[in-house]
């Protein structure tokens, strides 16, 4: 019994001391070296027009826009692409979508800590959960730095005539937020905006047309003021005769 009392002790103590040293290993050098590696990494995303083969659905990248038309097989689709930046071998990358999309990134899947991903074609909104960990075989998996990256989706509106040159959220191609307007809606608020529009530039063709016209004819001002002080000067010398002439 006792001997079994002694075996459990050595173990524990085992344990602790495989703890404290694998503690010791990860120290604040190391941390401030890791933190300073996640710090660099960056994540962003691309939208990219390509042609795909309908029959595939994949990528074709010998079709060329000659080959698009109704009758063919390839089609143009715009595709969403995560890209990251930065990566190093002491980290990884952990992707986390709310849409059920879970990757794990180490620095051996990039290209010189870059990569690539596809995001999709654009749905849905998905919200990233960012979590960059440790690969450092003294701090392995601990957690350095962890943040949030949202890929859009495509706004229907975005088509609709009335959307045509109104550069508002409502009429933006992507979105990264749902927009709580009907079709009718977002017609009357982009007739609204592009009457809007128009006042300005006819009121802005207004100005510069004063404007050109005065660069024209530099005379006009020195006349007009001429013509002021002139006014001015007489208006002035007639109330003196008439003065003058009261007192006499």
């Amino acid at each position: 019994m006792k001997q079994k009392k002694k075996r459990v002790l050595f173990c524990i103590l085992c344990f602790l001391s495989f703890i404290i040293t694998a503690n010791a290993e990860c120290d604040y050098e190391t941390q401030v070296r890791l933190n300073t590696e996640a710090s660099n990494v960056k994540i962003n995303y691309e939208i990219k027009r390509e042609i795909i083969n309908m029959n595939t659905g994949e990528v074709a990248p010998e079709a060329t826009d000659e080959d698009v038309d109704f009758e063919s097989e390839y089609a143009y689709q715009d595709n969403i692409y995560i890209s990251l930046l930065n990566l190093t071998e002491n980290i990884y990358v952990e992707l986390i979508g709310n849409n059920g999309d879970v990757r794990t990134i180490y620095y051996s899947d990039t290209e010189n800590g870059s990569l690539d991903l596809n995001g999709g074609t654009g749905e849905e909104i998905v919200t990233y959960t960012v979590n960059i960990k440790s690969n450092n075989s003294n701090c392995s998996g601990s957690l350095l730095k962890t943040f949030e990256f949202i890929t859009p989706k495509k706004n229907p509106f975005s088509a609709l005539l009335a959307c045509k040159g109104v550069n508002e959220y409502y009429c933006e191609p992507y979105v990264t937020y749902d927009i709580n307007m009907t079709e009718g809606e977002v017609i009357d608020r982009a007739m609204a905006a592009k009457e809007e529009e128009q006042a300005k530039q006819e009121e802005e063709k207004n100005k510069n047309w004063w404007t050109e016209w005065l660069e024209k004819n530099p005379w006009f001002i020195p006349t007009v003021i001429g013509v002021i002080v002139l006014a001015g000067v007489t208006t002035t010398v007639i109330i003196i005769k008439k003065r003058r002439s009261k007192v006499l």
